[in-house]
């Protein structure tokens, strides 16, 4: 089994004509030759090879410069603008096609037609042409969302009057379901694009409709998340926790086949709207899905803050600002892109905040000694041999939360990332707007972890963790944990004696659209025993409360654990 080398055509290329023999037999560049490397296990990669020569003092070649670059996903993504242009065309076609008959029906006919068939007719255009109006207006939106131009105005909102909204307008469009509202008691306001929050909850109540039984129930909820608000749609149809797996929603190719309705083959594209829309506040959004088909959504949304928003109303500031205090935080951007990294800073200094940037990571290690930054940017570079690897790095040197900048192929993998402790992330291309928003609430995040740690250690056994120092030791030796290990330990031992179910610990260690696996906090408590020499069959530190979740046992006397209050 041996690996052949092919141009895109499909002909195959004799050693002596690889881009890599030409730059050695005659010192000539290759630039952006496109060969498709067949592997023996029937797998094809579409790559582009760049070469060049690199000539010493006296002129002569010394060495070769060669880089391969996998454009597959680039392939991929030429295909699935095909298929999505494919299917744009036909769903303009449906309506002009109504539009066009309806027309000539009424013009061509060689008798008098009933005015009340004629009404029918022109009601018929009507219909049609709102259709493809909201097509046209979700094309120009996804125009946005993929050139990362798309902006909202947030301003402070009540949450049941927003939900209350969205409800009206579904009744108003004559479907069979209900909608019920239900509200967490106390909720904040939202800092929110009101018409833009509204177009998301018509799209996810719509679709949820779309596969329940007709006269189901759609259920509406919000829950207090820290600095967010979580907003869920689902149906009192949609099917045994058990059998849902959650997902995200990025993909504008997601069109007839994954999200086809009864009679619409665009869900993909509202589906992208709606994700650039809560990505533009600051927020995410999931869906979890049953046999294929989206059954629940859950998005956040940020909460107001109150002393940010009155701060704002008295020295009218502009809404990508919210709740930041100017000239206090510290944004540390690390990458070797200058043009991310420009466009970055200059970015933070129009909003009044301190801009950091490290071009490297020996450089980022230094600047955190000395800035002591709020929150950290992270750009995993090419050149680095693992982004993991250093984001786990950048994790047991400050605890300020890390936002990764990441390109196409990441969203792949960013549920590892979260696992090593990163707080949240931002796909390029972005707008200021949404960068800001995500700061923001990184920045509101830390500021109530801070207000609710206890200021004194927690002690039981040789178990000591000082939550000022981020330490943790056992007979005081150091333990070494990753970011969401911490925190997880962190959580059970505030709680001390009182049992955190699985749910719970889901929410508050990995955040709010990380529900109802249980397996990821299983997982995570395994390893830390581990770590802690704590056995599980005959625990010292963290117990078991079967099907529930897990508790630690309150602390020694006189730690000051208590000074935290449990939300």
């Amino acid at each position: 089994e041996v690996v052949a080398l092919r141009r895109v055509d499909g002909s195959d290329i004799p050693i002596d004509e690889l881009p890599i023999m030409k730059v050695i037999r005659n010192g000539e560049s290759v630039l952006a030759d496109e060969v498709v490397i067949h592997l023996p296990d029937g797998r094809e990669i579409t790559t582009l090879i760049n070469a060049r020569p690199v000539y010493g003092e006296d002129g002569s070649p010394k060495s070769i410069i060669a880089t391969i670059q996998d454009i597959t996903p680039l392939e991929d993504m030429k295909r699935q603008r095909v298929e999505f242009l494919g299917n744009l065309g036909h769903e303009l076609r449906t309506p002009l096609t109504a539009i066009k008959g309806s027309v000539a029906t009424i013009l061509g006919s060689p008798y008098q037609i009933d005015p009340a068939e004629t009404r029918q007719f022109l009601r018929v255009i009507d219909e049609q042409a709102d259709r493809m109006r909201n097509l046209i207006n979700d094309l120009v939106d996804m125009t946005q969302v993929e050139s990362g131009t798309l902006s909202v105005t947030p301003e402070p909102t009540d949450v049941e009057s927003l939900l209350d909204q969205a409800r009206e307008a579904h009744n108003l469009e004559g479907s069979d379901d209900s909608v019920e509202v239900h509200l967490a008691a106390a909720l904040p306001m939202v800092m929110v694009d009101r018409w833009r929050i509204l177009q998301v909850l018509g799209n996810l109540i719509a679709d949820v409709s779309r596969y329940s039984p007709r006269s189901s129930t759609i259920r509406v909820s919000a829950l207090p998340e820290e600095v967010c608000v979580a907003i869920t749609v689902d149906s009192e149809c949609g099917g045994a926790p058990g059998t849902r797996t959650p997902e995200r929603l990025k993909s504008l190719s997601r069109t007839s086949e994954e999200f086809a309705g009864k009679s619409k083959g665009m869900d993909g594209l509202g589906f992208a709207i709606c994700e650039g829309i809560v990505e533009a506040h600051g927020g995410r959004i999931s869906a979890e899905r049953i046999a294929g088909r989206p059954s629940r959504f859950t998005f956040t949304i940020p909460a107001v803050d109150d002393a940010a928003h009155v701060a704002q109303e008295d020295s009218a500031q502009s809404p990508p600002a919210r709740g930041i205090r100017e000239g206090q935080a510290r944004i540390l951007a690390i990458g070797e892109n200058l043009e991310t990294g420009r466009y970055i800073r200059d970015t933070l200094l129009q909003a009044g905040l301190i801009a950091v940037v490290a071009g490297d990571l020996d450089e980022a290690e230094r600047l955190i000694e000395e800035q002591k930054p709020h929150v950290v940017l992270l750009e995993p570079a090419p050149s680095w041999a693992d982004g993991f690897e250093t984001l786990a790095r950048i994790g047991t040197i400050t605890d300020a939360p890390v936002i990764l900048v990441v390109g196409h192929g990441w969203d792949q993998q960013i549920g590892r990332a979260f696992e090593l402790g990163a707080f949240d992330y931002i796909a390029k291309p972005f707008t200021s707007t949404e960068l800001l928003a995500r700061i923001d609430v990184a920045l509101r995040r830390r500021s109530v972890a801070s207000r609710k740690e206890p200021s004194g250690p927690y002690r039981y056994g040789d178990l000591v963790i000082d939550y000022v120092e981020r330490e943790v030791t056992v007979s005081g030796r150091p333990v070494h944990l990753t970011a969401t290990q911490y925190k997880l330990l962190v959580e059970l031992s505030v709680a001390g004696g009182r049992v955190l179910t699985h749910e719970r610990l889901l929410r508050l260690v990995w955040g709010p659209l990380h529900t109802g696996d249980s397996r990821v906090v299983r997982t995570c408590v395994k390893e830390l025993r581990h770590k802690l020499g704590d056995d599980a069959a005959h625990p010292t530190y963290i117990f078991t409360e079967s099907g529930v979740g897990y508790r630690m046992t309150k602390p020694s006397m006189g730690t000051g654990n208590s000074q935290r209050e449990m939300p």
